[in-house]
């Protein structure tokens, strides 16, 4: 069975049923091949490629769609494969890795199988991917369509953004952030009782009230606040 026919026919398939099918079809067709298989969302293969740290070449013979869309909050597009094979070049090694996207509740399942030479070297080139997405440079983590993503475009606008920049009703503006110092400055008294140390923060209103803009400017609030985000390796919205 060829991966072009594969694709087709796994995705008629049960949700449950679809990864296992596909997993024994690609081991008996690729049977001197090791296989390493994951659905992890840190082994985003498209920003490494980005980054320039591996490349992609398509095979001419199967159909690759590459999905367009469109980024209304910063009005820019984007783009991303959704299923296919292609080979990956990787510090002069070569693999070919197949990936096939179905819907799993709210969430885009998107799952990769890796073919290479040895076990050793498909989880190098994994474990490779994987930490580097897992590394935050000028980003910040999004919870959006039911997956959490970096988003380096929100970071850039956080940076901007200050409460000078907000205007709240009476002294709501300073007692938010009073509220956030002060919880950050409560560890100890936590411990005492033996309390969680852990909080979120709801803000309730309707759309253009200024939600946005304040957990902007809370994330920016300070030097202090910033370092004790360091410190404890957390966001604080």
């Amino acid at each position: 069975m060829k991966i072009q026919e594969l694709i087709t026919e796994g995705l008629s398939l049960p949700k449950d049923a679809i990864a296992y099918h596909v997993s024994q079809e690609i081991a008996a067709i690729y049977p001197k091949k090791v296989l390493l298989e994951s659905s992890d969302s840190s082994f985003n293969l498209e920003n490494y490629t980005r980054a320039n740290l591996c490349t992609i070449q398509q095979y001419p013979d199967i159909h690759n769609p590459i999905i367009t869309g469109w980024n209304g909050m910063y009005n820019n597009l984007y783009e991303y494969r959704e299923n296919g094979c292609f080979e990956v070049t990787w510090q002069g090694n070569k693999f070919d890795v197949i990936l096939m996207s179905w819907q799993q509740g709210s969430c885009k399942n998107r799952y990769y199988w890796i073919l290479a030479d040895s076990k050793e070297l498909a989880k190098k080139f994994f474990a490779a991917v994987c930490e580097w997405n897992s590394e935050i440079r000028s980003e910040v983590l999004v919870f959006a369509n039911g997956c959490w993503n970096k988003n380096s475009d929100f970071f850039k606008s956080i940076k901007k953004t200050n409460f000078e920049d907000i205007i709240l009703h009476g002294n709501l503006k300073q007692e938010i952030q009073d509220d956030l110092i002060n919880f950050f400055a409560s560890e100890e008294a936590y411990a005492n009782y033996n309390v969680p140390w852990k909080r979120g923060i709801l803000l309730i209103g309707s759309p253009g009230n200024g939600k946005t803009k304040t957990i902007k400017a809370l994330i920016n609030l300070n030097a202090t606040a910033l370092l004790i985000c360091k410190k404890f390796q957390r966001p604080i919205c």
